[in-house]
């Protein structure tokens, strides 16, 4: 026997739709899409326990939808190696081990942020 239940991203999905539903419903008696974006984020979604969603979320749900239609409010796909290791070769890894060598207390995004610009530098 098949779930009915939706998963996360489908429930998402839906109760973005529901936004998208109101402000649509706004548009049609007259409103302007900003006031219909700032109605909309007035009020917790998707009752009165619910969530406030700012009005540039729910403006980038409406071009999102006007874009790729309901399959648009479910957000991004998650990657095809979602949960699995994944491996450097080890010249990368020498090359980290003495980034940290020479500068223990630094995170390895600033180093590497820093590394490629001074390499871009010169």
């Amino acid at each position: 026997m098949k779930n009915n239940t939706p998963t996360h991203k489908e429930s998402l999905a839906l109760l973005r739709f529901e936004v998208i539903c109101q402000i649509k419903s706004r548009l049609a008696a007259g409103t302007s899409l900003a006031e219909s974006l700032r109605e909309a984020s007035s009020r917790p979604w998707p009752g009165d326990d619910g969530i406030y969603y700012y009005f540039r979320t729910l403006e980038s749900w409406w071009y999102q939808y006007s874009k790729r239609g309901f399959p648009g409010l479910a957000g991004k796909d998650t990657r095809g190696d979602a949960g699995k290791s994944r491996s450097i070769d080890e010249q990368t890894g020498l090359w980290i081990i003495e980034r940290i060598k020479e500068n223990p207390g630094t995170s390895l995004q600033v180093q590497g942020l820093f590394t490629k610009r001074k390499r871009s530098l010169g």
